[in-house]
């Protein structure tokens, strides 16, 4: 490691971490296997996501943080979207080998992107990749993935998968899914109603979801009808805001929880606002 390399891998700040991973994009190594700040093994990408890993050692600080505060060993985590597998390596890492992570990731080029970051970490006995999407409705489907480039894939319901694969509990979703937020928790009522239903993290893109018609608080009803009451939002200089915006139109990256896991969630959030 450089000079150059130790100084910004000790960059202390979240704000202009955006700017900087852009003025600095040319010095990224875009092939290359790089290991993070905590040990772990990534092939960097043409991606600012996947830059920022070469240049400060670590991804989405404010996120990264939270999750590790959430998940515990034995844990059961679903990830719905994964790019190229930070937070499969991360959640397989935190739930250990008494826990179980599943992991949708519909694009073949993404998918083998997961599938190499779980090997360079080996956590494939821990991490279940699933090369589909999930929605409303099984079967095929058009979705925008992998840059926003529409494709068709394989398209289950969550509350079919899990039945099938005798999971009876999950603790966390974690769904980065651009605008098919909705459509992937409208596919699981049962275990949404469930008391001890998962905490649910989501991310909200008004652009995608103009593009398709859909409400932009689609998401945030499908949960409030549920009766998820705790909403927190995770802005990402790491800050957090409390309330359940349902008529907002904001763009969000939310964490929601039913009652029985409030208090969890109230928890980690108090956890990461200590370390800002």
């Amino acid at each position: 490691m450089n000079v150059f390399e130790f100084l910004l891998h000790r960059y202390p700040f979240i704000r202009g971490r955006t700017r900087l991973t852009q003025l600095l994009s040319q010095y990224s190594r875009v092939g290359a296997i790089v290991q993070t700040r905590d040990g772990a093994w990534f092939r960097i990408l043409d991606d600012p996501m996947s830059r920022g890993i070469d240049l400060f050692g670590e991804c989405e600080p404010p996120h990264t943080r939270l999750y590790t505060a959430l998940v515990a060993p034995g844990d059961t985590v679903v990830e719905v979207g994964a790019n190229f597998g930070w937070y499969t390596v991360l959640f397989a890492k935190l739930v250990g080998s008494s826990g179980r992570l599943i992991t949708f990731e519909p694009t073949p080029s993404l998918a083998e992107c997961v599938r190499e970051s779980m090997r360079l970490n080996s956590v494939e006995s821990v991490a279940t990749l699933v090369e589909s999407g999930l929605g409303r409705d099984a079967g095929e489907t058009a979705t925008v993935c992998a840059d926003a480039i529409a494709s068709t894939c394989k398209v289950q319901r969550l509350d079919e998968y899990l039945k099938e694969a005798d999971i009876d509990r999950v603790d966390l979703i974690k769904i980065d899914a651009a605008c098919f937020a909705a459509d992937v928790l409208t596919g699981a009522p049962n275990l949404l109603a469930r008391t001890d239903a998962p905490i649910v993290a989501f991310d909200i893109n008004p652009e995608r979801l103009k593009l398709r018609g859909i409400p932009l608080n689609a998401a945030q009803r499908v949960l409030a009808d549920a009766g998820y009451t705790e909403f927190i939002r995770l802005l990402d200089d790491g800050r957090t805001q409390e309330g359940f915006p349902v008529d907002s139109a904001a763009s969000v990256y939310g964490i929601s929880a039913r009652p029985a896991r409030a208090e969890q969630l109230r928890v980690a959030v108090g956890r990461i606002r200590q370390r800002r």
